[in-house]
């Protein structure tokens, strides 16, 4: 009989601000900080660098949950992005000018956004409903293969609107699509 290679699933790599609500199916990963919480329009948050692992999954799913602040416009965007790195050096080896860190990205006022953004990975943008303040909206947004064995995710809202202040409806996950031979 001959072998099928299938796929599974492995353990998600969440990032967020706090501890994520039962809602929202997912659960921070330890040390994976990424504030988003009051994230404005034209701004952008980047993440803890993380280790994928020496030997890691081909290919990752990508999702993203986010709460508005005021009810968005449909099709209203917040895009991530992969900062890849050879390096587990928080500031060493990332591309797009990442430090590592839980921290501002470049800012719209420094007009320099979209400059940097563009030496990042685009993984997907979330395209948000209309529904109202409060609510949570969550959406697989794409797939990608990690280059490097480091990395972390950046979040540009160009939403119009900004995010809400909490920190419990927040995050990117990325999880393994494993391939198995059976």
């Amino acid at each position: 009989m001959a072998n099928e290679v299938l796929q599974k699933t492995g353990t998600a790599l969440v990032w967020a601000g706090g501890t994520l609500s039962s809602g929202t199916g997912f659960t921070k990963t330890s040390g994976n900080d990424l504030t988003l919480a009051s994230l404005a329009d034209n701004n952008a948050r980047q993440g803890v660098k993380d280790d994928l692992g020496a030997t890691r999954a081909a290919q990752y799913a990508v999702y993203l949950g986010v709460e508005f602040g005021t009810g968005p416009a449909v099709g209203a965007q917040v895009e991530v992005f992969w900062s890849a790195s050879p390096s587990a050096t928080a500031g060493t080896g990332n591309t797009g000018g990442c430090t590592g860190a839980d921290a501002a990205y470049f800012s719209a006022a420094e007009a320099e956004l979209d400059e940097h953004k563009a030496g990042l990975l685009y993984l997907g943008s979330l395209y948000a409903t209309a529904d109202g303040n409060g609510s949570f909206q969550r959406q697989m947004i794409g797939w990608f293969r990690p280059p490097e064995r480091y990395g972390m995710p950046v979040v540009v809202n160009k939403s119009a609107q900004s995010l809400h202040s909490d920190t419990d409806e927040h995050y990117v996950a990325i999880v393994p699509i494993i391939d198995e031979i059976q």
